[in-house]
């Protein structure tokens, strides 16, 4: 099924006006994930609060992923998600710098 989810932004606002509108803010942590890509993500939920946030794809494409959603059948293009020994030493070449410079650079891009 595509298309069927809200954004974000919208599931997040919903949530933090029911919890505050029951009083029961204070006894949630209220994560957000799906789609944050940018430090402008962050900041946005933030705003509308967030107290921690959960990255998939982002940290994936920096690993080299191609995001074809094709996990599920072991046949990775770039051999990140397969179990097959000869695709992951032929094809994958992420490394974890790359992920560490992407988190690096979406801290700054928060900062400023």
């Amino acid at each position: 099924m595509k298309y069927a989810g809200s954004p974000w932004e919208l599931g997040l606002a919903e949530t933090q006006q029911a919890l505050v509108t029951n009083g029961l803010r204070h006894k949630i942590r209220l994560q957000v994930d799906g789609g944050l890509k940018t430090g402008l993500d962050i900041i946005k939920a933030t705003i509308l609060g967030a107290e921690s946030f959960g990255f998939g794809t982002a940290p994936m494409v920096a690993l080299g992923c191609k995001y074809l959603r094709i996990c599920h059948l072991n046949n990775c293009a770039t051999g990140v998600a397969t179990q097959d020994d000869t695709l992951r030493r032929e094809y994958f070449k992420g490394l974890p710098e790359q992920v560490m410079n992407f988190f690096k650079g979406l801290g700054e891009e928060v900062r400023d």
